[in-house]
């Protein structure tokens, strides 16, 4: 909600925000001051998060704001770890049907076609299924089966609450 309400104010003040680099992707020094000076503001009314902002290789904000755990009073720096779980969701769907414009994948392929270690019983699962929540994989699946995506399909994909996917929506 609070990123809402920043996005919001952002978009309602522009002038809040440091006029554009003279140089095209550069930043000034000024511009940069005056973005740490403005996110500083934004901390004080209850923003927290890490920015980071570079050109290239040449990072020149890299800074934690706020806090990363209010009860403990964490502070926010740049090797906080987020859970932004469901926030990908939209923009992995449109990365998707950006694919399927493009004519790269289809909806109707099959998982199994273009996943490692998809086990038998989950080979009728769609690209579709997945963006629409009818896969008929558990909503209690789990997740932390590490970074091997082979290894972790098919301990991820362990349970079904019905026998075909596309048949019941669960989110």
């Amino acid at each position: 909600m609070l990123a809402t309400v920043l996005a919001l104010s952002l978009a309602a003040a522009p002038s809040a925000l440091p006029p554009p680099s003279p140089q095209k992707g550069r930043p000034s020094k000024k511009s940069l001051a005056k973005t740490e000076a403005y996110l500083e503001q934004c901390e004080f009314f209850g923003f927290s998060g890490v920015i980071l902002i570079a050109v290239g290789d040449d990072v020149k904000i890299n800074e934690g704001y706020g806090f990363a755990d209010r009860g403990t009073r964490t502070p926010n720096g740049p090797k906080t770890v987020f859970e932004i779980a469901d926030v990908t969701q939209p923009i992995t769907s449109a990365a998707i049907l950006a694919l399927v414009d493009d004519d790269k994948l289809k909806l109707s392929t099959k998982i199994s076609d273009i996943l490692p270690g998809v086990p038998r019983g989950f080979d009728d699962i769609e690209v579709e299924h997945l963006l629409s929540h009818t896969s008929g994989v558990s909503a209690d699946a789990g997740s932390g089966y590490g970074d091997e995506l082979e290894e972790a399909m098919p301990r991820f994909l362990v349970a079904r609450h019905h026998d075909k996917a596309g048949e019941l929506y669960q989110y």
